[in-house]
């Protein structure tokens, strides 16, 4: 479309603009929305449920351990659903582990 010469360009951006930032206002929200949280215990609890069930396989050999790998703090709390990534993490690593593992046997540079 164009824009007629009398028209400043300027007015055109300077209305949307304008009203980009009145739809915005009209769309504010009182805060950041609440978060779940849980304590260590629940991070456990969360961790080994995420394991058990977790839809795929690790590496041959290889099981999820009893209780979440990594550093965790048993006097912080946590947001809900924390413990559920241990598990994802495990298994993210121990086929990356797997993959670094067989390109070393077949000497192949990683990296």
């Amino acid at each position: 479309m164009a824009v007629p010469r009398h028209v400043p360009r300027i007015v055109f951006a300077s209305t949307a603009i304008a009203l980009a930032a009145a739809l915005t206002a009209c769309a504010a929200v009182d805060g950041p929305a609440p978060v779940d949280l849980v304590d260590a215990s629940q991070v456990v609890t969360e961790y080994r449920e995420a394991a058990a069930d977790f839809p795929e396989p690790l590496p041959p050999g290889e099981e999820f351990p009893e209780d979440p790998p990594g550093a965790y703090s048993s006097t912080e709390e946590y947001e809900a659903g924390f413990g559920g990534s241990f598990a994802a993490f495990y298994w993210r690593c121990e086929w990356i582990g797997e993959y670094g593992d067989t390109a070393t046997v077949l000497g192949i540079v990683v990296g």
